[in-house]
């Protein structure tokens, strides 16, 4: 476990959209939309920041009351289990479901968004399925009208 996580940046395209950030992989032709906790978090993760440093960041941009230490807990084990985060995974799922207590607002949230083929996209289908937030599932697939 590191105290120190770092972003994967091999293989990975990002782009800042308002306060969310969009992640594309290409290697499994998924993109995340990371909102503000969660991108900012991402960003922050240089290898060089501690858990605590990073708390200490969101906690002061989001200008938050209490630590953001859950906040960043929760972030990390997300970004790890979807593969953004270098090495090992920084906090264990199990310390992550002692400790959320936190408002809905604040808890990071990414959505996966699978992205068609070069020949799917042409039909003029549209799919879209992800997590707009915690415990939802959005799908979506279809053609425009």
């Amino acid at each position: 476990m590191t105290n120190r996580p770092a972003a994967r940046k091999n293989g990975l395209l990002s782009e800042t959209v308002g306060e969310e950030t969009v992640v594309f992989d290409r290697s499994s032709q998924r993109a995340y939309r990371l909102n503000r906790s969660a991108a900012m978090v991402w960003r922050h993760c240089d290898g060089k920041n501690s858990v605590q440093d990073l708390a200490e960041i969101v906690q002061r941009e989001l200008q938050m009351r209490e630590p953001a230490t859950r906040v960043v807990e929760i972030a990390l084990q997300k970004l790890a289990s979807l593969k953004l985060l270098e090495g090992p995974s920084v906090v264990t799922r199990r310390a992550v479901g002692r400790k959320i207590a936190l408002a809905a607002a604040l808890i990071p949230a990414i959505a996966a968004i699978t992205v068609p083929t070069p020949a799917k996209a042409q039909s003029g289908t549209l799919c879209y399925t992800g997590n707009s937030r915690p415990g939802f599932v959005d799908a979506f697939c279809g053609t425009p009208k």
